[in-house]
């Protein structure tokens, strides 16, 4: 029941923010007229997990911070300076995390924003075991606590698979992550 309502909470932000956003596609955020070369450096906190696979958030974060150090955009705060800057902030939940929180933890850690995540699906699906995965990545401007990028993202093995090409639940999950990142630099 929890996780319901964590999901439902998740899904009408989303609504809201896509309702807001004029710069938007179907499923991306881009706050208008703001100027990301601002952003030099992220940092990316642990991702919430409503997926069946416990591991997921973890998967997802670290895939998360490859890829942006990969497209050169952003440098990415080391993951273990992020946990340490999260405990000395007593935050267990990241969803409870306040702008003074915010600014402290970005201050800590040389950061201009703060990437979320939330992972809804990974794994196999269906009667064919399809690999797939959804997750949404939120960026958040530090100083303000304005959300100034969210994506939203699915991807699944296609109709290949039922002629006997298969794709991994891996690879169903770098390309994933690739996908939602490409949405911030090809606006």
């Amino acid at each position: 029941m929890e996780n319901r309502s964590v999901i439902i909470l998740y899904m009408l932000v989303l609504i809201f923010l896509l309702g807001c956003a004029t710069a938007s596609k179907e499923g991306v955020h881009i706050a208008e007229n703001y100027d990301f070369s601002y952003i030099k450096r992220v940092a990316v906190l642990p991702f919430d997990n409503l997926s069946d696979d416990r591991n997921a958030g973890e998967i997802i974060r670290n895939l998360v911070s490859s890829e942006f150090l990969a497209s050169g955009l952003v440098e990415v705060a080391y993951p273990g300076d992020v946990i340490a800057s999260l405990k000395k902030q007593n935050i267990s939940e990241i969803k409870t995390i306040t702008v003074a929180q915010m600014k402290q933890i970005a201050g800590e850690l040389k950061v201009q924003a703060l990437i979320t995540g939330v992972v809804t699906e990974y794994g196999e699906t269906g009667t064919l075991r399809v690999p797939r995965v959804t997750l949404t990545l939120t960026m958040i401007e530090a100083d303000t606590g304005n959300i100034i990028w969210s994506v939203t993202k699915t991807g699944s093995q296609g109709p290949s698979r039922l002629v006997g090409k298969t794709v991994t639940l891996s690879e169903i999950a770098i390309n994933t992550v690739r996908d939602a990142i490409k949405t911030l630099y090809e606006k």
